[in-house]
């Protein structure tokens, strides 16, 4: 049925035990990808043109802004929950590791990432000060372990981030079951 909301989209940290999971209370209303190619020109002497080398690609960027707001008086507390837990991902853990972070959409992306930087904006203020919806604007980028960086095969066959890439592997994903 098309009418149906998609299920939500979601967000686990896979570096703590138990993994921790958040989801939007709605999927925003669109996400987009980035990648960067490296090349390098190089002159030869009587060429007309420089041929270029392919150096390497920047991993994926995915910008994201995230809301959540409160329904009952008792909720405020829970909207600083949720700004803690996103901005504790862009620190290291205790041994000094990346907190490495799942990004799942529904039917389209599941991808392993870390978190490049993290916004909270707080938005509609109660009576008594309180925030009544907090804004989170979220940069991940894409983190694969090695042997699994993308190739122009893959991408052509899974996409960049779609559930089947190259990061996910025979109901794994970077040895972690999803």
């Amino acid at each position: 049925m098309e009418d149906q909301a998609p299920a939500r989209m979601s967000l686990s940290n896979l570096s703590v035990d138990p993994i921790e999971t958040q989801t939007a209370w709605f999927n925003p209303e669109q996400f987009s990808t980035s990648v960067e190619v490296e090349w390098v020109k190089h002159a030869i002497p009587g060429l007309a043109y420089r041929p270029k080398h392919w150096i390497g690609t920047n991993n994926t960027t995915i910008p994201l802004e995230l809301f959540h707001r409160t329904r009952e008086p008792g909720d405020k507390t829970r909207l600083q929950e949720y700004a803690r837990w996103y901005e504790a991902l862009a620190y290291p853990l205790d041994d000094g590791s990346l907190p490495i972070v799942l990004f799942r959409w529904p039917r389209i992306a599941a991808l392993t990432c870390t978190i490049n930087s993290v916004k909270v904006d707080y938005r509609q203020f109660a009576r008594d000060g309180a925030p009544r919806v907090v804004a989170i604007s979220l940069e991940l980028e894409s983190y694969a372990s090695s042997g699994e960086a993308p190739t122009y095969q893959s991408v052509q066959q899974f996409g960049l981030v779609r559930s089947g890439s190259p990061g996910v592997r025979s109901g794994f994903l970077n040895g972690v079951p999803r």
